[in-house]
């Protein structure tokens, strides 16, 4: 079972590799951490990547894959069975397209879904045990147990699934020397599949704005985004509302591993997050402000392509994944 899970997890990364060694010209390297909301309740609704205003529409036709990899435990009432339990590792590999109409730049989001049961259940327990850290009730479950169900709604089971497909726009408003300002909007579609817990079954919108800077070797992003649903969710006694989120990064660009390694690396922080999409459930996985953190590397393998390596933690424990990992390669 562990061997084909491993499978299961290597499919993705090995398309990404061999995907990534393409001839292209990288241009991602200031760009913010595509950081993703992995909690599967969250995951219903649209979310949004942060983008970077100062990426001229020229050089953005490119490809860019990446391979989130989180450990989510979220339950209510154990050890009796609570109204919910999400209980997983999910994989979600999600391949963008972006090109150009223009001064407007356009994309297209394709999300892969993998919930398992997972392996590192020990390991996270072990790391609580050894530093005295809450535990969320994990030892009433277990170990490696896949989990994830609404009391009512649904009661899913692992396996391979297309996620919610959305596409959206960039439109600079204003540019100088080393700052812009962009508009954002985007929508998406419910393709995931609504009777295993996936999708609200509504289209969602978003308009926002991202602000860009640079210097010589820092640079920072400051994103927000309003979401509106519309329709009701499919859930009929779960109600929906408009939402608002927003990404703050800072980073620093350098040859850091000089005289080592001679390619060029970023260094990034970032926080998102923002209000739920749901409305006064009494549900904590659904009702608590979803917010998270990131550190990430990104360095250029050659002129032809980047690559980013992304540890992401929860700043709000019961809405948002215990934490996560993310490998992306840029290309084209």
């Amino acid at each position: 079972m562990v061997g084909k899970r491993m499978i299961n997890m290597a499919m993705p990364l090995c398309f990404c590799l061999i995907a990534c060694s393409a001839m292209a010209d990288a241009a991602e390297m200031t760009a913010p951490l595509p950081v993703v909301q992995m909690n599967p309740f969250m995951l219903r609704y649209m979310g949004f990547t942060a983008s970077d205003a100062l990426q001229e529409a020229g050089r953005r036709h490119r490809i860019s894959i990446q391979e989130h990899y989180a450990s989510i435990f979220l339950a209510e009432g154990l050890p009796a069975p609570g109204r919910y339990l999400a209980d997983m590792e999910l994989s979600m590999t999600n391949i963008t397209l972006h090109s150009s109409l223009g001064r407007t730049g356009v994309y297209v989001n394709l999300p892969l879904l993998l919930p398992t049961g997972g392996f590192m259940d020990g390991l996270v327990n072990g790391f609580h045990k050894a530093f005295h850290f809450p535990n969320g009730n994990r030892a009433y479950r277990p170990n490696n147990r896949y989990g994830y169900a609404l009391a009512g709604a649904w009661d899913s089971h692992p396996g391979w699934r297309l996620g919610n497909i959305t596409a959206g726009l960039q439109f600079p408003v204003l540019r100088g020397g080393s700052n812009a300002l962009a508009l954002v909007a985007g929508g998406k579609a419910p393709t995931a599949n609504r009777r295993d817990g996936w999708s609200s079954g509504t289209w969602d919108g978003g308009i926002g704005l991202v602000d860009s800077f640079r210097t010589h070797a820092w640079f920072g992003h400051l994103e927000g985004w309003y979401f509106k649903p519309f329709g009701k969710d499919e859930i009929p006694f779960i109600s929906n509302r408009a939402y608002a989120r927003a990404s703050v990064a800072i980073g620093r660009e350098g040859r850091f591993f000089h005289p080592v390694s001679n390619r060029l690396f970023s260094l990034i922080v970032q926080a998102q997050g923002g209000a739920s999409p749901y409305r006064h459930t009494g549900m904590l996985a659904l009702d608590q402000n979803p917010w998270l953190v990131a550190v990430g590397l990104r360095w250029q393998d050659s002129k032809q392509r980047d690559w980013l390596f992304s540890f992401t933690e929860n700043i709000t424990q019961h809405s948002t994944q215990d934490f996560s990992f993310c490998i992306a390669c840029a290309f084209g």
